[in-house]
């Protein structure tokens, strides 16, 4: 959640860590993270 906070996008953890998009959003949720918008999300 560290670096989420930091401003890093879901997509680039998750390359970081070599797991998915999905798996980081996941964890995220878990934690009680406010997600914010996708760039371009309508």
């Amino acid at each position: 959640m560290d670096r989420y906070e930091l401003g890093w996008a879901m997509g680039s953890t998750a390359e970081e860590f070599g797991v998915s998009y999905a798996y980081v959003r996941k964890q995220l949720q878990r934690a009680g993270a406010q997600l914010r918008a996708r760039d371009g999300a309508r």
